[in-house]
């Protein structure tokens, strides 16, 4: 188990992917049962979005997880311990540049933000 600059300890969720901290696993694990139960479509994690601003690439954004609701539709979703200037900075260019879909930051014993935002689907 090796730690990060952040002093979190990397880990595994129960689909044995590699986590840069306990909290993202167990985002993972709750991600992964929402898909069982059939509440989300999919989900993927390490996504990398490439800001681009009037043609010139800035930076690549990765975030933790891409969730894919039921009707299709996608969020982006962070499990974050703290915020960091840089992904503060990247996530207002993230959703500048793509003001259409949903960022979703889920902090410990926040994960029902993640139920409010495919609760829409549900009532389909």
């Amino acid at each position: 188990m090796r730690t990060n600059k952040y002093g979190n300890k990397s880990c595994r969720c129960v689909m044995l992917h590699s986590h840069d901290s306990t909290w993202e696993a167990e985002v993972c694990n709750y991600l992964y049962n929402l898909a069982r139960k059939k509440r989300i479509y999919a989900y993927s994690i390490q996504c990398s979005i490439e800001l681009t601003v009037k043609g010139k690439t800035i930076c690549n954004h990765i975030v933790d997880f891409k969730v894919h609701k039921l009707n299709k539709k996608y969020f982006y979703c962070e499990a974050k311990g703290f915020d960091s200037p840089v992904w503060v900075l990247k996530r207002k260019l993230t959703e500048a540049i793509f003001p259409k879909i949903k960022y979703v930051t889920v902090y410990r014993g926040q994960l029902n933000l993640i139920d409010k935002e495919i609760g829409e689907d549900e009532k389909l």
